[in-house]
């Protein structure tokens, strides 16, 4: 397995991913929302959801025109499309959504309430950053006992059902 530090990490996403998506010159939250779809679907897919968001042509880079339109644009409208199509996509990834879908599901809100609750940040909102989202409680399956009673105290004598006493009290 190949370990790497910090700084080869680092190095990596911006390389590929944020150097890519032009992520420092996009506006605040916008790059988050758009760096994220890139590291997790892919740069072209990224930047063609950010291209569909503004409504321009999608070639899946980010350029010039890309640039201007996404500084021009209500950034929460551009945040909440991004992560739209960001959810469209997946779904329709039918036999890997039956497994994957919760998770993704989730990432891509998370990264939606977060990204929108940055840019109200970055507008001069007092509205706190979103930390994390609720998780649901799943039910849990109702547990069967692994043996019987009497196996289980011998297991775990601690455990076995007393006699009462002959005093009365317990």
């Amino acid at each position: 397995m190949w370990t790497a530090r910090d700084e080869e990490v680092a190095e990596i996403y911006r390389t590929n991913y944020a150097d890519k998506l032009r992520f420092d010159e996009l506006p605040v939250a916008v790059d988050f929302v758009v760096f994220d779809a890139g590291v997790n679907s892919g740069v072209g897919r990224g930047a063609k959801w950010l291209q569909s968001a503004l409504g321009g042509t999608s070639d899946g880079v980010v350029g010039t025109k890309t640039i201007a339109a996404a500084s021009a644009a209500d950034p929460i409208k551009v945040i909440t499309s991004v992560c739209a199509n960001r959810l469209s996509f997946v779904r329709s990834l039918e036999t890997l959504f039956k497994t994957f879908g919760k998770g993704w599901t989730s990432r891509i809100a998370f990264t939606e309430a977060n990204g929108v609750s940055m840019s109200m940040k970055a507008a001069g909102s007092t509205t706190p950053q979103v930390t994390a989202l609720p998780r649901p409680n799943p039910p849990r399956p109702k547990s069967r006992p692994r043996h019987s009673p009497e196996r289980q105290a011998a297991r775990e004598p601690e455990l076995a059902p007393q006699p009462p006493s002959s005093t009365g009290c317990t």
